[in-house]
């Protein structure tokens, strides 16, 4: 699937990919939300959980790769170099 395919599908079919399709990759905090980033086939998935109703407040994906700059001191690779 396209990025494009996907930022065109209905809301709903979008929390099943969320839910049931996508990689939960990591999470980071920002002033008003949590982010999860997620992975589904070559697209990179944020949903923002707003911090005081925990509900979805936007998701937002990406393909490009610099976009997880913000990421990658959390994630750990050290498993990589064993």
């Amino acid at each position: 699937m396209t990025q494009t395919a996907f930022n065109h599908l209905p809301y709903a079919e979008k929390l099943r990919i969320i839910t049931f399709e996508a990689v939960d990759l990591e999470t980071k905090e920002k002033k008003f939300h949590h982010v999860r980033l997620m992975q589904f086939e070559n697209i990179y998935i944020e949903v923002f959980f707003d911090k005081r109703t925990a509900e979805i407040a936007n998701i937002r994906s990406f393909t490009n790769t610099i976009e997880l700059w913000d990421y990658l001191e959390k994630i750990d690779i050290s498993c990589l170099f064993s």
